[in-house]
């Protein structure tokens, strides 16, 4: 049976000589895995299937997609995609090596954070609100993505709590595990992973100001704002139990945190 959705690609991975396998984060079904077979030319042939053209055109991360795709048996564990077509928003952005770079990293990110099949209209609007704003967005932009990530939280259920402690008093750190701030004074032994004392004091500022944070990024520092991030990709890996990401390291090259 087919069926027709619109959704966020979040991760392509070759499967095969000419075929991927993509996880979309769609509107009405959260996010899914698809076979798509043809999305690029056979050594041998060297030719180009009006699939391959689609490809070349949709598949990149955060762009969103129209499609058809048909339905698995029960013995399946991906869905076959069919035809498909960028919507027509934000595809300017891909025409910033930069951003796309942001992009790869956040859809790492979040595929990895998502359970299958969980779908959720707050988090779909969120993040086609995100990449309009980042399509539309003026060098300074480095700070999106810390952005994105904090405000995330939210519609993951694991936005941290500020807790009533003094954000310049000595041992402020932030608990990984728990998602709360504390004061852990020099020698005593963590239960939990903390995180280092300059990234909580400045997460613990943006948190307390959450309508001013955005503007808060846009000024940060670079060494601060890298640390934070860090800060936020430990909170994301410990919440989640996320294995090591590998577009990370090239998001801190590009953007010289």
């Amino acid at each position: 049976m087919t069926e027709s959705a619109e959704g966020f690609v979040l991760r392509e991975i070759r499967y095969g000589d000419t075929g991927s396998i993509v996880k979309i984060y769609t509107k009405d079904r959260g996010l899914r895995s698809f076979f798509v077979k043809g999305v690029r030319p056979s050594g041998a042939s060297g030719g180009r299937s009006s699939r391959h053209r689609q490809g070349k055109a949709g598949l990149f991360p955060f762009l969103e997609l129209e499609f058809t795709y048909v339905e698995r048996r029960e013995s399946q564990t991906l869905y076959t995609l069919r035809q498909f077509r960028p919507s027509g928003r934000a595809q300017r952005l891909y025409a910033d090596v930069t951003k796309v770079c942001m992009l790869t990293f956040l859809a790492e990110m979040l595929s990895k954070c998502l359970a299958e099949g969980q779908a959720d209209d707050a988090l779909y609007g969120y993040i086609a609100y995100f990449v309009q704003r980042l399509e539309a967005a003026e060098k300074p932009y480095g700070h999106y993505h810390v952005w994105f990530l904090l405000t995330l939280c939210r519609y993951l259920g694991c936005y941290p709590q500020v807790a009533e402690v003094l954000p310049d008093a000595p041992g402020l750190r932030f608990d990984l595990q728990e998602g709360v701030f504390c004061r852990m004074p020099a020698g005593t032994v963590a239960q939990n992973p903390l995180s280092g004392t300059e990234a909580a004091a400045a997460l613990y500022r943006l948190l307390s100001e959450p309508d001013r944070a955005e503007e808060s990024l846009r000024r940060m520092g670079n060494t601060e704002r890298q640390s934070l991030l860090h800060l936020l990709v430990q909170y994301y890996t410990v919440q989640f139990s996320l294995s090591e990401i590998k577009s990370y390291a090239v998001l801190r090259e590009v953007y010289s945190l």
